[in-house]
């Protein structure tokens, strides 16, 4: 190529010094890595990992250049990520730097790929009709024919859920009950705090994405009086993945919890009075703030935390539960995105179709709903005392403790708790010593306070549970047959604790 011909293709993909995303925040075209913050995400592209000739290097810098000036800062990452990929793969499989993208080069980046990220193309496809529109150097006309004639597969959709993955699909019934549980009692005793309970209880019941977590402000929160005087709590969530849309350009509606309601008015309080001084206005202040203000991040998201501390943060919040899963026999593997496929597999669950699931996951469309209907319920239907003793030691549901009262010294002050299914014979006792408006001794066994006695008649009421739970069946919704699963499954762990401990010898008979 001759000097004068390299000349002018560099200057037909001319860069400026400075240039501005959508949302304002200023970035520079002509560096090799770009870094910046733009609202709520952290951008790093690194244009040297491209396998390509310098010539081609700055066509691309243009065409990102325009996707980071035209559209969202996650879209603009994700073309930089597949583009990327592309140049990589095609210099791994030939061994030369792409000169020149041509139909031959992408036919054969076509078949490098293996069936199941066939799919890689057609991201890209977008942004090469794009590139031959601007008239940039670098690539050949034929490669438009070529992609509006070659029929590119589409991605599997919902594979994690369609097969019930036990490390990254929905969680079933049981594992959800013993997340809310666990975080609720971690709350109570004060192991948690207050902020932290919040978002993972958000994450878990909302489904939203962490980006949109991160996006949440203090004006978000709204309070209506309703019927009786009753207060309703509601949350304007962003509606971030939208294509083309900034973080806070619209916003989709939940109802809250009004038990969670009350507890996240009092965190908002809070936070208006730490931020009163720090903003001009304590309403813009972020739901779930950084430990102090970033310099980096654009104008009125200075005090948020990005998207991917958002997610690090629920991870980190939900891991400390510990909770077990019946499937596994370990620890959840939990995820922000696992919540959202378990919102959506609820709702399925619960007989909704798929525009409203569609709507509980904001989505645009109802094209990637659809496996959630199509997935068989995880429900146990059949559960039974084999069964439950099978799972019991995995999900570990029984949250008291188990102790010998006959050889312990009692006191007068125990409230001893009797079972109507059980002759009235004492099951055990509450570690509260106070009453409490749970229904025992059914709701006793998934309590922390609970403390079970080992003669106690346990078997007994696993016995009854699982009468009624088959009697459910028989005239009721499945759903509500299934509603005291994971109390048979912390029943069934007191049985089992109990034979192991007699055959031991350790029960005074």
């Amino acid at each position: 190529m001759t000097s004068a011909l390299r000349q002018e293709l560099v200057k037909t993909a001319y860069l400026p010094d400075v240039s501005y995303t959508r949302s304002g925040r200023e970035f520079y075209p002509q560096k090799d890595i770009w870094q910046y913050k733009d609202e709520l995400n952290t951008i790093y592209m690194d244009f040297t990992k491209f396998k390509c000739s310098y010539e081609i290097r700055q066509s691309i810098k243009k065409i990102i250049c325009w996707y980071a000036e035209n559209r969202s800062p996650s879209y603009t990452s994700s073309m930089f990520r597949y583009l990327l990929f592309f140049f990589i793969k095609t210099y791994e499989e030939l061994q030369v730097d792409v000169t020149y993208i041509n139909s031959e080069i992408l036919l054969n980046y076509y078949s490098f790929l293996p069936e199941c990220n066939k799919y890689f193309l057609g991201y890209i496809s977008g942004l090469i009709k794009h590139w031959i529109s601007m008239e940039l150097p670098g690539v050949s006309q034929d490669c438009l024919a070529l992609l509006e004639q070659l029929r590119i597969k589409g991605c599997t959709k919902g594979e994690a859920v369609l097969t019930h993955d036990p490390e990254h699909g929905a969680f079933t019934a049981l594992e959800y009950q013993s997340l809310l549980s666990g975080l609720n009692t971690a709350y109570e005793t004060g192991e948690m705090e207050r902020e932290d309970f919040l978002l993972a209880w958000l994450c878990l019941t909302l489904g939203q994405r962490p980006i949109q977590f991160a996006g949440l402000k203090l004006c978000d929160f709204h309070i209506f009086v309703g019927e009786n005087n009753e207060q309703e709590y509601f949350l304007d969530i962003p509606r971030a993945k939208q294509r083309h849309q900034l973080a806070r350009e619209s916003f989709a509606t939940r109802p809250i919890d009004p038990t969670i309601g009350e507890i996240l008015a009092e965190h908002i309080e809070s936070l208006r009075n730490s931020f009163k001084g720090l903003l001009d206005d304590p309403e813009q202040a972020p739901m779930f703030p950084a430990a102090r203000a970033s310099q980096e991040m654009s104008k009125g998201f200075e005090f948020h935390r990005t998207s991917t501390t958002i997610s690090l943060k629920i991870k980190q919040i939900l891991s400390t539960l510990r909770v077990h899963s019946e499937r596994t026999g370990d620890y959840l593997n939990i995820t922000p995105t696992r919540a959202r496929r378990s919102l959506g597999s609820r709702a399925a669950a619960e007989g909704h179709g798929e525009l409203v699931i569609a709507e509980l996951l904001d989505h645009t469309d109802i094209q990637n709903v659809g496996v959630y209907v199509q997935a068989l319920p995880d429900m146990l239907e059949r559960l039974n005392e084999a069964l439950a003793f099978q799972l019991a030691p995995r999900l570990q549901a029984f949250a008291g403790v188990l102790i010998d009262h006959k050889t312990q010294a009692k006191k007068r002050d125990r409230l001893f708790i009797c079972s109507p299914h059980s002759d009235f014979k004492p099951v055990g006792q509450c570690g509260r010593h106070d009453f409490c408006q749970s229904f025992a001794p059914i709701a006793c066994y998934t309590c922390i306070n609970f403390q079970a006695w080992m003669d106690g008649p346990h078997a007994s009421i696993l016995t009854y549970l699982l009468k009624e739970r088959k009697r459910l069946l028989r005239s009721t919704d499945p759903r509500i047959a299934s509603v005291n699963d994971r109390t048979i499954m912390a029943v069934a762990q007191v049985v089992l604790k109990c034979k192991e401990m007699k055959e031991k010898g350790d029960i005074v008979q």
